[in-house]
């Protein structure tokens, strides 16, 4: 494999993280959210409230490995 298809590999490995990420962040809050209203009887306030933190969780998470910060004094 050349060095342009090894770069494509990564780019495109990047990608796929990036939406597992999202995804998985989205997920858990909903389905966490709705086991909570199940057991609590309050549904939708838990699932609302737990999709939204989720959706946050996972676009923070996503920016994170976007643009990660330096380390060290600059």
């Amino acid at each position: 494999m050349s060095k342009n298809d090894w770069q494509n590999l990564k780019a495109l490995g990047v990608v796929f993280s990036l939406g597992t990420t999202i995804a998985a962040g989205i997920v858990v809050g909903y389905f966490l959210g709705d086991f909570i209203d199940g057991k609590l009887g309050t549904s939708p306030w838990f699932t609302f409230i737990l999709l939204v933190v989720g959706v946050g969780a996972a676009f923070k998470s996503a920016y994170d490995a976007m643009f990660p910060e330096k380390k060290g004094g600059d």
